[in-house]
């Protein structure tokens, strides 16, 4: 599992230009987050997740419902050398991301850096 948040760092610390802006905690609450608190609170969400996945309760229908990219075009670096552009449909059973090409092929990304197209 791979998570990054912005915490405290002011907007003047963030990328002036994205796709998709990058924020912070502080910059859309206007006041500073104490870092221990967030992170009980994310390992207690963590937790509940796990415990959910180990009734196998599974997180899909709440992941695709928060899933910016689905429906939107994207580009996904796999590797050093290979790039697969096209339309981010859904997610499967195991969480992949699955996008469909412009010759209509169905890939199944199981990790990689995904690029939205707006």
């Amino acid at each position: 599992l791979g998570l990054g948040i912005n915490v405290n760092l002011p907007a003047g610390a963030l990328p002036p230009t994205a796709i998709v802006p990058p924020t912070s905690l502080l910059v859309e609450l206007g006041e500073p987050v104490s870092r221990l608190r967030l992170l009980s609170s994310v390992l207690r969400e963590l937790e509940s997740g796990y415990n959910a996945a180990a009734q196998n309760i599974s997180p899909q229908p709440a992941w695709n419902a928060l899933l910016v990219t689905l429906g939107q075009p994207v580009s996904i670096d796999v590797g050093e050398a290979e790039k697969i552009e096209g339309v981010a449909e859904t997610t499967n059973e195991w969480g992949h991301l699955l996008v469909r090409d412009a010759q209509g092929q169905l890939h199944t990304i199981t990790a990689g850096d995904v690029t939205l197209h707006l």
